[in-house]
């Protein structure tokens, strides 16, 4: 590469010390940094699930497990970059750490850039996952665009990185909302053995207690339609719902991707929609129509009766769960005969409600905490799309 092209490149951004600074300089990364290979490798039937050193391998995870074993340890120099050679997962390890099962190529530079520079660099400009192949020898030739002042590459990491951190404490705190929503249903719901709930709200507690019920006496139930019924298109008036589409929804059903203008067989908004055989059942998917729908047959819903809150029931099947109510003996599915005798428990109408109230205001913290991270991430990428040149924009 010319020494003009080498310092024509610019970032539309850079921080306002910088701006009268040459332009970046260009290469392949291959060129930039040397492999670090471990003592020796980690077999998976060796994984702790505590210890002292965490065990680094390809997975998204930020670690896989754990050992004691310093014989093992990767610590020359810290940080490294660990790239997943099947998965194109990137991390940054700033700790001693020893390396899993085979999949993972760790590298550092060799003088310039900065680690953490070049973590940021490879974050910004990804990898394309082309099935399960080895990636590093792709990786090797992708061009690195880098400012020759290292004062700037620590100014553009340093930035990268308490954005990082800020993000991975907003994930923290969304852990935690979620395992307050998980406690909080076992003590507001009776548990497997259990008639009464282990928590109930003051002004409920003088009250009598949850009373037994069948399941079947407390829903309407109705069965899915084969597609083949239907004139179905990309546009209609009801969503036509297949298992695939409860992926799109979490806890409201409000589309599909096949719709339709027949209303026969339609259910009405306020029913509660789950799978009836396979994986789906243990899974856990259960969804509230928000609005008219059609679904196929491998598909069911229940309409609650008046005495029982539609959000009530949704949460108490949720912390039941499907494959409590499923056969399970073969393959998972649900059908009139496991509904109907199943048996749950309910107090009356008000206590329903202030139940479903209490959980659908978690469930609303959760979803404005994960709207939070979705739009910090976003941040990210828009931030990174500005402080780093592109090589197609080149």
């Amino acid at each position: 590469m010319g020494e003009k092209n080498k310092h024509a490149l610019m970032p539309k951004l850079r921080f306002p010390e910088f701006r009268n600074d040459s332009g970046w300089e260009e290469a392949f990364l291959g060129d930039l940094v040397e492999i670090v290979s471990p003592p020796k490798k980690i077999k998976t039937s060796r994984y702790l699930r505590e210890g002292r050193f965490p065990i680094i391998d390809q997975s998204p995870d930020v670690q896989c497990g754990w050992t004691n074993d310093v014989d093992t340890l990767i610590d020359n120099p810290l940080p490294l970059i660990v790239f997943g050679d099947h998965t194109c997962v990137l991390k940054l390890i700033n700790r001693p750490f020893a390396q899993g099962a085979d999949g993972i190529k760790i590298f550092k530079p060799k003088r310039t850039p900065s680690t953490e520079f070049l973590y940021h660099f490879l974050c910004a400009h990804p990898l394309e996952m082309e099935s399960y192949k080895r990636h590093f020898s792709i990786l090797k030739g992708a061009q690195i665009f880098y400012p020759e002042v290292e004062a700037e590459q620590k100014k553009i990491a340093n930035c990268l990185s308490s954005l990082d951190e800020f993000i991975a404490n907003e994930v923290s705190k969304l852990e935690v909302l979620r395992d307050h929503k998980c406690g909080l249903m076992q003590q507001l719901f009776p548990q497997e053995g259990q008639t009464q709930p282990r928590l109930r709200f003051p002004e409920f507690r003088n009250k009598p207690g949850w009373s037994k019920c069948k399941l079947g006496d407390l829903v309407s139930i109705s069965s899915g339609k084969s597609p083949s019924q239907y004139a179905l298109s990309s546009d209609g008036r009801y969503p036509f719902i297949k298992v695939e589409d409860l992926n799109n929804c979490t806890k409201y059903q409000v589309n599909s991707r096949e719709y339709c203008n027949d209303a026969k067989g339609v259910v009405s908004e306020g029913a509660l929609l789950f799978p009836k055989r396979g994986a789906a059942i243990e899974l856990n998917k259960i969804r509230i129509t928000s609005v008219g729908i059609l679904f196929d047959t491998n598909l069911m819903a229940i309409i609650p009766h008046d005495a029982t809150e539609l959000e009530f029931l949704f949460y108490y099947l949720s912390c039941v769960g499907l494959s409590q109510i499923a056969d399970t003996s073969t393959i998972p599915q649900i059908n009139n005969k496991h509904i109907i005798p199943f048996i749950v428990y309910k107090p009356l109408r008000l206590e329903q409600q202030k139940i479903a109230d209490c959980l659908t205001a978690t469930d609303d913290s959760i979803a404005a905490q994960e709207a939070m991270i979705d739009a910090l991430k976003t941040h990210k990428r828009g931030l990174m799309q500005q402080l780093f040149p592109a090589p197609e924009e080149q």
